[in-house]
Formats: structure tokens, sequence, C-alpha cells
């Protein structure tokens, strides 16, 4: 009978601990997923999504100016060509010049094919970058059941920006792009996406600025050689002073864009929504039942109490918080090798965009969409496997699910509701700024119970 065949241990190597080549953990790589190895999940949530797709592009084709902001950006780059002022009237158009460049290449061609190119650069940009984050960037679990699940529970609350041609999904993209790039230390690739970015939207700026807090030497050169390339393209497409004095007619563009002073249906909804409704309900109901105490006769004041001043203190408090925990993040020395302070700065800076931003749209809320949703199945998680488990924490757990269910529910009647004819009003009362805030509690008790420090699960 031949021997039992053992193998030959590897050789124990003899040299100094100090001149032994340490092992590094490369970091995930963002690529895209190959068809040949998608779950059944993963196909359910492709095949769901590229039907959507072929609906809006058919759509599209159809009827490409109709419930569309596609003509706005039509004109703006015929006022391009012209060599007229894009930023009249104020509010209409709020992207910077270098988009209004962009769009002067649209303009020339037939609607049709230029919606389904605008359409295109958003499905792409939007993709790439969530697909990126969902395997690269998030907390815990990444794999394919996991991510097709948050993709198809978000699904509702961001099909309407893909048929109406919002940028919003490429915004959104960009950011999610822009935070793997960060965590797979691809800087240069998180550059140019933030730029982009905040050509399209002023606003990813404040992410661009909590990610140079962490990483200022690795990526502050990096994206202001993107921000100057941004800058510079205007002048290849129009002459040096209209292109200078455009610049300047969308920063008086922005500023003088201020809509809490106009009626609520209208309004942003952001926080200022919930104050003006809500606030001045309180104060109403209160003023009435003080009248039915003292039982004498009074008046009524029906004066709103919002004020502009208080809510620009309370924009930047918020602003300013949201760097302190970018400090406080980045001297913690557990989580460098993780994705965990990366995904919350990003939540921060999402939820600060919603609630205290400078123009949170109901449409801007599909960013809100794949935070809360990441939320919620974070907390389903949580719960499914303490009842395993049959602990005491499972009542905590339960607990702990009821803030992100509340806050994923606000945003899917917000989403439902807007598809009806009261859906306007509906969104008067404050669902998505609502969700919004319920997000940051849940953010904040993610943060207390350790979820910055602990190691990712395989």
């Amino acid at each position: 009978m031949p021997s039992e065949f053992k193998p030959t241990p590897p050789p124990v190597s003899t040299a100094p601990a100090a001149n032994r080549p340490v092992a590094r953990n490369k970091p995930p790589s963002p690529a895209l997923l190959s068809l040949a190895g998608l779950r059944p999940l993963a196909l359910i949530a492709l095949t769901l999504w590229m039907l959507i797709l072929g609906i809006v592009a058919i759509r599209l084709c159809r009827q490409p100016t109709r419930n569309s902001v596609y003509p706005l950006f039509v004109a703006t780059g015929e006022k391009w060509c012209r060599g007229a002022n894009v930023y009249i009237p104020v509010g209409d158009y709020r992207y910077s010049p270098a988009v209004a460049a962009g769009f002067s290449v649209l303009s020339r061609l037939p609607p049709a094919w230029g919606t389904m190119m605008w359409a295109s650069f958003n499905i792409v940009l939007f993709f790439f970058g969530f697909l990126c984050w969902a395997r690269c960037a998030l907390p815990g679990r990444r794999d394919q059941d996991f991510c097709a699940v948050l993709l198809l529970l978000a699904t509702p609350m961001m099909i309407g920006n893909f048929n109406n041609l919002q940028a919003n999904p490429a915004v959104f993209g960009c950011m999610l792009g822009a935070t793997a790039a960060v965590v797979t230390r691809r800087f240069t690739l998180a550059a140019v996406l933030l730029a982009l970015a905040i050509y399209l939207k002023l606003y990813p700026l404040a992410l661009a600025l909590v990610f140079l807090v962490l990483y200022p030497r690795q990526l502050s050169w990096r994206l202001a050689l993107a921000l100057l390339v941004g800058a510079a393209l205007p002048f290849a497409f129009q002459s040096p002073d209209y292109a200078a004095h455009s610049y300047v007619q969308w920063l008086d563009n922005l500023q003088a864009d201020q809509r809490n002073d106009i009626k609520v249906k209208d309004a942003y909804r952001d926080l200022a929504l919930l104050w003006r409704v809500w606030g001045d309900l309180l104060y109403l109901g209160l003023q009435k039942l003080l009248h039915l105490i003292s039982g004498h006769p009074r008046q009524i004041d029906y004066a709103t109490t919002f004020n502009q001043q208080v809510y620009t203190l309370l924009q930047l408090a918020g602003a300013a918080a949201i760097g302190g925990v970018a400090l406080r993040v980045r001297r913690l020395t557990g989580a460098l090798t993780t994705p965990r302070r990366e995904h919350l700065l990003l939540t921060l800076v999402i939820v600060w965009l919603m609630v205290l931003g400078p123009s949170s749209e109901s449409a801007t809320y599909t960013m809100l969409a794949p935070i809360a949703t990441w939320f919620f199945l974070h907390a389903i998680i949580a719960y499914m496997e303490a009842r395993k488990l049959q602990t005491n924490a499972s009542r905590t757990s339960a607990n702990a699910l009821l803030l992100p269910t509340l806050a994923y529910g606000c945003l899917l009647v917000a989403a439902v509701g807007a598809t009806t004819p009261y859906g306007k009003t509906l969104l008067t009362w404050g669902p998505q700024p609502l969700a919004a805030l319920l997000t940051f509690i849940v953010i904040l008790h993610w943060y207390r119970e350790g979820g910055i420090q602990s190691e990712p699960r395989p």
C-alpha cells in the first residue's frame, strides 16, 4: 500500500521581522459586474431597470419635450450661441457656464437625438457611481444580493429624475463614484468626478471640502487642476469677455434665487418648508389655546414665524458641524482602511444638502433614496440577526428599526404621492425633509453605536 501523502510545509522565513516584506491590503476594485456572474436578485434588478429605461427611451423618442426640463437646456444652449444672458429669467437656469457651453452643442442636434444623449449621460454616470459605491464604499455587506435589494428598494424614489431629464442622477452618480474613488485611493478619478458634479450643481462642493479635510495632500492639487480645466471650457465656445461675464451672472443668479419668501407650494423642500408649515401651525394653535385658557378675546397673529437670518445661521452651523466631524474622523486610526468614515461623511453631506442646502427641490431627494434605503436594510439585517441568536439585543434592534423605516416610508409615500393629482399638496406638508431629518437621527445613532470603528464584514 502506498504511504499517505503528506504535503511539505512551507519554509519558515528566518529573516528579521524588520526585513520581511509587509503584506499590503489592496483596495477593492470598482470594476463593473460581469453578466456571467450575476445572481438571481441582481438579474431581477438589471431586468427591471432595463425595462424602465427602455420605456423612458421610447417616451423620449416620441415626445422629447413633454414633461421634461430638456427644452430649458436647449434654450440655454441657443442663448449661449447667440451671446445672450443665459440666467434670465432668474431661477430658470442655475447650472454653471461650463454646462451652458455643453448645452450649446446639444442645441444643434435634433430634439430626439439631443434628448437621448443627455439621458444617456445621466444614466451612465449614475449607474457607474452607484455600482462603484455599492461594491467598494459600503460598510458591511457588499455582495450582489444586498446591492440588488438596495437598488430595487430605492427604485421608486429615483425613476422620476430619469423621466424628466433632471441632472440629479448625473450629479449623484459623480458623488457616489468620487466616494468610491477616495475609498480605493484613486484620487485623480475622484477629483474629476467631484469637479464635474460641482460644475453641474455647485452644492457638491460640500462633499469635496470634507474629502479635502481627510486627504489634503492627495486631493487638493488634483481637484484644483480639474476645476481650472472646467472653468476654462466656456472660453473655448465663446468670446473671453462673454464667458467671464457669464460667471459673474451665474453667481448673481445663485444669490438672487431665494424661495423662502414665496408660496410654500413652490418653495424648496427643506427645513425652511417644515418651519413655515408646521412651525406656523404650532404657533397659531398655541395662540388659540391661550385664547381659550384666558377667556379674553385677543387678536390672532397670522404672521409667519420664519426668520431668514436665523435660518442662514442654522445652515452655517450645520456646515461647520460637518467640518468638525470631518476633522475628528481624520484623527481616528482604527478605520483607516475601511470605507466607514467616507460613508459617514457622504451621508452627513447628503442630509445637510437636503435639510439645509441651497436648493432642495423634490427631485433632489433622489440623492437621499439610496442612503435612507441602506440604513433601512442595515437595521433590518441587525434585527434579523438578533432574532436568530435569540439575544436580548433583539428588542433594541427592533427599536432601532423604527426610525429607518419611517424615513424610508416618508420617501416612498412622497414618491408615490407625487404621481397623483394631489402630489403637490402632499409634498407641501414636507414628507421629504422629514425623511432627511429622520435619516440624520439614524446616522447619529449609527455613529454612537460604533459604526464608524467596526470592521466591515467580508
